[in-house]
């Protein structure tokens, strides 16, 4: 199979990532989870509510991230926060440019994926999830 390596999401992925691909059929007794905000406005929002592409893009890159370039959480604490600051910095460049120059949208969705993606390793390392 020939798959394009940003939009490909392997089946290691989370089942909620696989629900927002379409990849796998949500329970229909999925429990839904109340809003935390709004007080008397909170709503009540099940994964199976809304569809967000860029989520499971992004959680498609970081999983290559991991699994293929071996950048693991284990091996991110070693590196100091600012590497991912300077990283986050160059890949908002990127995008930047891609508005700046006309690029076209698929250049400027690899490049907002892959920045996703470092914010997502950054948030973990400054957390400390394994």
């Amino acid at each position: 199979m020939n798959h394009d390596p940003y939009l490909y999401l392997p089946p290691l992925l989370p089942r909620r990532a696989q629900i927002v691909a379409g990849t796998c059929d949500p329970s229909p007794d999925t429990a839904a989870v109340s809003g935390s905000a709004g007080g008397d406005h909170a709503a009540s929002v099940s994964p199976t509510d809304f569809s967000s592409t860029g989520l499971a893009l992004i959680e498609a890159k970081r999983l290559e991230q991991i699994l293929r370039w071996g950048h693991t959480p284990e091996t991110d604490k070693q590196l100091p926060v600012a590497h991912f600051v300077n990283q986050i910095d160059k890949a908002a460049h990127s995008v930047r440019e891609d508005l700046q120059f006309n690029k076209p949208v698929d250049h400027m969705r690899r490049h907002l994926v892959a920045l996703g993606a470092l914010v997502a390793a950054a948030i973990d390392r400054i957390e400390g999830i394994d």
